[in-house]
């Protein structure tokens, strides 16, 4: 197996092709499972999912960056690496399955919502060893099997969600589940395809040849570590709102500002790839080779995030009513809001990662922290005037904050120059260049 640092525009290109064909089924999917749950119905299955799917976000504990930082840099020693990822995984997961399990009490609502949390937490492991392999793969330049493996991840959850309500009633427990069972599978098919790459395609990749003295444990687990402090806060920013209402408004006002944040995701698809894609290549880079392209990756994804948003603005103003019908009519103002945080968020993700290839995961924990403890109490305050759109604001305010203090610390730490950045960009031809690496 030949490795692939130098894809072309192709990687980007299928990565949001596959964003936006799935994402197209939870658009038309999103407004029909509203108005068949109804209001209440669609704030209790938002309490249900939050904190597993939260905790499920931070239980590879960083280690898929540790992965993608250091098997980009150090290709020949990737199967040392990506044993040190899944041990890391598996451990992480329990902590956060037993953290989730010590919590569900205190955040469910009755008996029934209880147990439903309680088996859902099953995703923690599943999610984080599912996480790392495609890590792997996404570091080794096989974009179209991490493309083919991601587009199956991201069908689980709209394919769980139509087959729980088109019951009569709705099952939330079928959609429990259902997704657990999908998530057990993908991750089993996943495992054997990694053993095919790792274990049988492996005349390349010695894992003996890696340099230990340069690549510790210690620093591969410090760095995913770090890499995870500045996860959770992010993560929470993004959650942690409709967790904490969860308890504090009726399940209408948290299923209206569910209804906005979950459109709001129409906006990630190309943010996300551009992201996700560029993460490896600005790893794999060192110098001012690395420096000149972080400037350039920053300078389009900021362009791309405008280009994506405005007509996200148009779409919503003409499809919301249709869609959604009255009784969701009072979100619109949230959801028009929530396109900006999305976008807002997706770049600084972008940013983050740019810092990470830079070694610096701890500056975005020192960014992402303080947001948190400030909004955590500005959330409070405004949930007693107006729980939904004073939600809203308030995931504004730290989108917006995030966004100005990670530039900040990018052009400290960086020093870019910005003049004539889009003239160089051109000068020097893509972003995703075509020299040969290998196959995909």
């Amino acid at each position: 197996m030949v490795i692939k640092r130098n894809p072309g525009l192709f990687p980007w290109a299928m990565t949001t092709m596959v964003d936006f064909s799935v994402g197209g089924l939870v658009f038309i999917l999103a407004p029909v499972s509203a108005r068949i749950l109804g209001v209440e119905g669609r704030g209790t299955l938002a309490a249900v999912q939050l904190v597993p799917v939260l905790l499920a976000q931070f239980s590879s504990v960083g280690t898929g960056y540790s992965l993608i930082h250091f098997g980009s840099k150090h290709v020949s020693g990737i199967k040392v690496i990506l044993r040190r990822s899944l041990y890391s995984a598996v451990a992480g997961s329990l902590v956060f399955y037993v953290i989730g399990q010590l919590v569900a009490a205190s955040i469910a609502l009755n008996p029934t919502e209880e147990s439903m949390v309680r088996v859902y937490l099953f995703l923690c492991p599943l999610s984080a060893l599912t996480a790392v392999m495609l890590d792997a793969l996404r570091t080794l330049g096989l974009f179209v099997r991490w493309n083919v493996f991601t587009a199956l991840r991201l069908l689980i959850w709209p394919i769980s969600l139509l087959v729980g309500i088109l019951q009569t009633p709705p099952s939330m427990w079928l959609i429990i589940l259902l997704h657990l069972s999908l998530a057990a599978a993908l991750l089993v098919i996943l495992s054997v395809e990694i053993w095919r790459v790792f274990g049988v395609s492996s005349e390349t990749i010695d894992e003996g040849s890696i340099d230990i003295d340069e690549v510790t444990t210690r620093k591969y687990i410090k760095f995913g570590l770090n890499s995870l402090l500045g996860t959770i806060p992010a993560a929470a920013n993004a959650r942690l709102d409709q967790v904490i209402m969860i308890s504090l408004v009726a399940k209408e006002e948290l299923g209206l500002y569910a209804v906005a944040v979950g459109w709001s995701y129409i906006t990630v698809p190309i943010m996300r790839s551009f992201a996700l894609v560029t993460q490896s290549l600005t790893s794999s880079k060192v110098g001012e080779a690395q420096k000149d392209y972080i400037q350039k990756v920053i300078t389009v994804g900021a362009v791309t995030g405008v280009l994506v948003l405005v007509p996200s603005w148009a779409l919503t103003l003409i499809l919301w009513a249709p869609l959604y019908g009255q009784e969701y009519r009072s979100a619109l103002a949230s959801a028009m809001v929530m396109l900006l945080v999305s976008t807002l968020l997706q770049q600084n993700a972008l940013l983050a990662n740019m810092l990470r290839s830079f070694e610096s995961p701890t500056t975005v924990s020192m960014v992402e922290f303080p947001i948190l403890l400030v909004g955590i109490p500005l959330l409070f305050i405004a949930l007693k005037f107006e729980p939904v759109l004073g939600a809203t604001l308030v995931s504004l305010a730290t989108a917006v904050t995030a966004n100005i203090l990670f530039m900040h610390n990018i052009n400290k730490k960086l020093e870019l120059s910005w003049r004539g950045t889009f003239r160089d960009l051109h000068r020097s031809g893509s972003l995703f260049p075509r020299a040969p690496w290998g196959r995909r």
